[in-house]
C-alpha cells in the first residue's frame, strides 16, 4: 500500500521576493554613477555658478579677485589639454571677468585663437600687453623671464661648443695619458687610458662643470677662438649660478601673498576680507612697514570706518617718521 506524504505548505510568496532582490542589485551594478559625480563636481565651475560668484563678488564691493581668476584659469588648462576648447575659452573669459589685471587668460585666448579667429587673439594679445605695461608686478615676471631664457639659451649654446672642443681633442688626452702610464702600445693599456679620460664623466659633478673639468683638461690644446669660448662659458656658468637666487623669485607669477600686489589691490580695489587678513598677517611680520597699515586704513574708509581708518593712517605716519628718524 503506498504511503502518501502530507503535504507542506509551499511558501509563494518567497521565490517572488528573491527574484526582485535580485533584478534590484544587478540594476544597482550597471547603474550609470559616473554622470552623477561628474556633474557634483563640475557644478561650481559651470556657467551658473561663475555668474553666481560674480554677482556676489561685485555685490561685495569687489573689482578683482585674483584667487577665482587662478582657479578658472587652471580649470580651462585642463580643458584645453583635453581638447574642449568651447569650455576653455568660457572659463578663460570667466578668469579675465574675476581680475581684469590678470594677463594669463588674455595670453592664453591669443594663443587659442591664434589660427580659428586671429582678429580676436590680436585683440586679446593686446589686452594682455597693456595689462603688463601697466602692473609693475607683471613687468617684472615677463622682465625676470625674458632674462632667465637668455642666460639659458646662451649657457647652453656655449655648453655645446665647448662640448664640440672636448670631443675634437679628447685623442690628444688619451694619447698623454698613455705616454704616462708607459710606453706599452698594448690594447690593454689603451683601454686604461680611455678609462682614465672618460672618468670625470663617473665623477658625478653635473654637467657644467663636468665640461669645465675637460676645458681644463685639455687646455694644452685649444687654440685662442676655443679658449675665448671656454673662458665666456666659465664666466656665463658662475654668472648664471649666481644670478639664479636673485632672478629665481621674480620668475614667478605674481600671487595674492605677495606683499607688492597685496598692497596695490587693496588701494585699487573695494573691500575684501581677503586682502584685510593678509595684510594683517604681513603686518604682524614687519610691524616697521607703512605700506601695510596704510592699506588697511584705506579700506576701512572705504567701508565707511573712519575711526578705524584714522587710527590705521595715523599708524601709518608714525612709521614712517620712525624710518626716517633711524636713517638720518
Amino acid at each position: 500500500m503506498a504511503r502518501i506524504e502530507p503535504l507542506r505548505p509551499r511558501r509563494a510568496w518567497l521565490k517572488p521576493l528573491v527574484h526582485a532582490a535580485a533584478a534590484s542589485l544587478a540594476l544597482a551594478l550597471i547603474a550609470p554613477i559616473g554622470p552623477a559625480c561628474v556633474d557634483t563636481a563640475a557644478a561650481y565651475s559651470g556657467p551658473d555658478a561663475v555668474r553666481e560668484e560674480l554677482e556676489q563678488m561685485r555685490n561685495a564691493g569687489q573689482v578683482r579677485a585674483l584667487a577665482p581668476a587662478q582657479a578658472r584659469y587652471r580649470e580651462a588648462l585642463e580643458s584645453l589639454a583635453k581638447g574642449n576648447d568651447e569650455e576653455a575659452a568660457r572659463l578663460l573669459a570667466a578668469a579675465a571677468e574675476f581680475d581684469p589685471e590678470y594677463p594669463d587668460p588674455h595670453f592664453t585666448l591669443a594663443r587659442a585663437f591664434a589660427f580659428k579667429n586671429p582678429e580676436r587673439a590680436v585683440g586679446e594679445l593686446g589686452e594682455a600687453l597693456r595689462i603688463v605695461g601697466r602692473s609693475y608686478s607683471w613687468q617684472r615676471h615677463l622682465l625676470a623671464n625674458a632674462l632667465t631664457a637668455f642666460l639659458v639659451v646662451w649657457t647652453l649654446s656655449l655648453l655645446v661648443a665647448v662640448a664640440g672642443i672636448t670631443l675634437r681633442h679628447l685623442p690628444h688626452l688619451n694619447h698623454v695619458i698613455l705616454e704616462l702610464v708607459g710606453r706599452s702600445k698594448g690594447f690593454a693599456a689603451r683601454g686604461g687610458a680611455t678609462i682614465i679620460a672618460l672618468s670625470p664623466l663617473l665623477w658625478g659633478l653635473g654637467v657644467i662643470p663636468t665640461a669645465t673639468v675637460y676645458a681644463g683638461l685639455l687646455s694644452f690644446r685649444v687654440g685662442r677662438r676655443e679658449a675665448f669660448l671656454v673662458g665666456l662659458f666659465i664666466v656665463s656658468a658662475i654668472a648664471l649660478s649666481s644670478s639664479m637666487r636673485s632672478i629665481a623669485p621674480w620668475a614667478g607669477p605674481p600671487s595674492l601673498e605677495e606683499p607688492s600686489l597685496l598692497v596695490d589691490r587693496a588701494l585699487r580695489s573695494g573691500s575684501d576680507p581677503e586682502i584685510r587678513t593678509a595684510l594683517k598677517a604681513l603686518e604682524s611680520r614687519d610691524p616697521t612697514e607703512p605700506l601695510y597699515p596704510f592699506a588697511a586704513g584705506t579700506i576701512a574708509r572705504r567701508e565707511g570706518d573712519f575711526e578705524t581708518a584714522e587710527r590705521r593712517l595715523s599708524a601709518s605716519i608714525v612709521s614712517i617718521c620712525l624710518s626716517w628718524a633711524s636713517v638720518m
